[in-house]
């Protein structure tokens, strides 16, 4: 049986929308400043293969971070997507973020807590409250609460919102790098899980399970607490009343200065 286009398109939404909400306590940490505004370029390309059809996407994102408050509770965050644009074939049927804002709030460590849509472009996705809620740790990486030293390794269990199910992801300091007088450590990641979430369409709610293998790579400015480049590659499977779906997808997010 060959599946619609749509469900494919639809496919490729759940692929993507795997995200985390972290629990955890400590101290090597990021570093904000109230009013401070950060300005990273996320580069996601995307394979999705089933259904009797095949999607190739590349989308480019411009998202700005503004700090606007730093307390005991952690740190509240506004961000918004400045630009998007997708390649595809089907790009008529993709929804740009482009607008997409909201406020959320962050611990040091890089745990993402409950946050609030401020302003959306695609109304479909500010009113599907299971989507709505989807935040991911702050730029994937989560730290362990002390000095980062060589060879050290240490687990974060990621509660996946919007299904009942959870990710571990064991991180590794590799090393440490010296760039343009800069000490950056090197910390890689490797992490698995299984997930469900309810997608909403014009054609009906779709109920899917996720199974989720990721590997990722930082470079995080010790001195400034911040992450300065990130590159993952995620492979994901989805099963659903509509069929089985399989996705690579490579991630790359860069400052921009």
């Amino acid at each position: 049986m060959r599946i619609n286009p749509r469900y494919l398109f639809i496919a490729t939404c759940l692929l993507g929308t795997v995200a985390y909400g972290l629990v955890n306590s400590g101290g090597a940490v990021y570093k904000f400043e109230k009013g401070q505004k950060l300005k990273y370029v996320t580069t996601v390309i995307s394979e999705t293969d089933g259904g009797g059809g095949f999607i190739e996407t590349k989308t480019e994102t411009v998202t700005e971070y503004t700090v606007l408050d730093v307390s005991e509770d952690g740190v509240r965050m506004r961000s918004k997507v400045l630009s998007e644009k997708t390649d595809s074939e089907v790009e008529h049927e993709m929804h740009s973020r482009e607008g997409f804002t909201q406020e959320f709030l962050v611990s040091t460590l890089g745990m993402g807590s409950q946050f609030k849509i401020i302003d959306a472009a695609d109304a479909h996705v500010a009113e599907d409250d299971e989507v709505a809620k989807l935040v991911e740790p702050l730029f994937g990486l989560v730290l362990p609460g002390t000095d980062l030293v060589e060879g050290m390794t240490w687990d974060v269990t990621h509660t996946m919102k919007g299904g009942d199910s959870k990710m571990t992801v064991t991180y590794k300091v590799e090393g440490f790098e010296t760039v343009d007088g800069i000490k950056l450590a090197v910390i890689t990641s490797k992490g698995s899980g299984k997930g469900s979430a309810t997608l909403r369409s014009s054609q009906g709610d779709i109920q899917a399970d996720r199974r989720v293998k990721e590997t990722a790579k930082y470079y995080f400015d010790i001195a400034r607490g911040l992450v300065i480049t990130a590159e993952k590659t995620a492979e994901i499977s989805i099963f659903s009343d509509f069929g089985e779906f399989y996705s690579t997808r490579k991630t790359k997010q860069k400052l921009s200065d």
